[in-house]
């Protein structure tokens, strides 16, 4: 397992992003918010992608770090999610 993809890149999530980078692990993420995507890309450096499914087609495995249930949901089970 090489690849780990970071959905939610708030400040849990950046936090996590940035501990697996430094334990040696290729880290992509993504975020709901494309404003909270352009600054975990700009500045901390992390490879972003614009969609969940992005980060599932590159990901050996995913880690949620999201706000409320109801994202959570989205984001396995909505258009473009996990299950998808």
């Amino acid at each position: 397992m090489n690849t780990i993809g970071v959905i939610g890149l708030g400040n849990i999530g950046q936090g996590m992003a940035l501990s697996l980078r430094r334990a040696g692990f290729e880290v992509i993420g993504t975020a709901l918010s494309a404003a909270t995507r352009e600054r975990a890309s700009l500045e901390l450096g992390i490879r972003v992608a614009p969609t969940v499914s992005a980060v599932c087609a590159e990901a050996d495995a995913i880690v949620l770090s999201l706000p409320t249930p109801a994202d959570v949901a989205s984001v396995i089970e909505g258009p473009g999610g996990i299950l998808d």
